[in-house]
């Protein structure tokens, strides 16, 4: 397999004593905590629309008025996405087809390479084997989206995201590897995280890795979490395509 072939190994190995990325009872919270998160932006927009109606802003309303309103939009918009994105992964798709894994596993961290370099994280990837799995191509493209962005959401600045994909056992495995305590990297300084917009981005996080687990579990698969003193990994696992028996 390559130079990941003892990593991957190793990530199967484990497959009995990881704990899945998301369980059901999780699931539900998260849909509950949305619908909260989703209440807070609305309530705010309707309070700024009726105080420019009432009049209360005179002679209009402010430039940051405005621009408050449309981050509210904006954030009702987002959460309505991931809801809708959500509720989707329980209705059936278009067609399953045959797809190289990897390949869409590559063009998933190429589109967020820059989130990584502007967030001080490293990101390496690395893929050698044809892993051609069965599943529907826009949400399992959608899914894989959404895990390399989790595992970028959990990194800190100076940490790295390794990202490693092969066949084992008849098993299409990735696995996504953030390693902790590995200093400043290039000279990128943290900057300090309002309490809300952390909480907010920890939100994200959890709304995409559900849907990333929903979308692997109706291809036949599994997405498990494992934390370590130094690392943190997620571990996705799917069935080989029978083409490729």
């Amino acid at each position: 397999m390559g130079a990941n072939a003892g990593s991957i190994t190793a990530a199967v190995a484990a497959a009995g004593t990881a704990a899945s990325a998301l369980n059901e009872s999780e699931r539900r919270q998260l849909v509950a905590e949305l619908f909260h998160a989703l209440s807070q932006p609305l309530t705010a927009l309707r309070c700024s629309l009726e105080m420019a109606l009432s009049g209360r802003f005179a002679p209009g309303p402010s430039q940051e008025n405005l621009r408050l309103a449309l981050e509210h939009a904006e954030q009702i918009a987002r959460l309505a996405t991931g809801i809708r994105e959500l509720v989707e992964t329980v209705t059936p798709g278009s067609p399953s087809v045959v797809i190289n894994l990897e390949t869409s596993l590559g063009e998933a961290v190429l589109d967020l390479v820059p989130v990584a370099e502007s967030a001080g994280i490293q990101l390496r990837f690395h893929a050698p084997d044809a892993c051609p799995v069965l599943a529907e191509p826009r949400r399992l493209r959608q899914a894989l989206f959404y895990l390399v962005e989790s595992a970028l959401a959990a990194a800190e600045v100076g940490e790295s995201v390794q990202i490693e994909a092969g066949v084992r056992d008849r098993q299409a495995v990735v696995l996504l590897t953030v390693s902790r305590n590995t200093g400043a990297a290039n000279g990128v300084v943290a900057w300090p995280e309002v309490a809300g917009e952390k909480k907010k981005r920890e939100l994200g996080r959890r709304l995409g890795l559900a849907i990333a687990s929903r979308t692997f579990e109706a291809a036949g698969g599994s997405l498990y979490a494992d934390e370590g003193e130094s690392c943190w990994r997620l571990r996705l696992q799917l069935p080989l395509a029978a083409t490729a028996s």
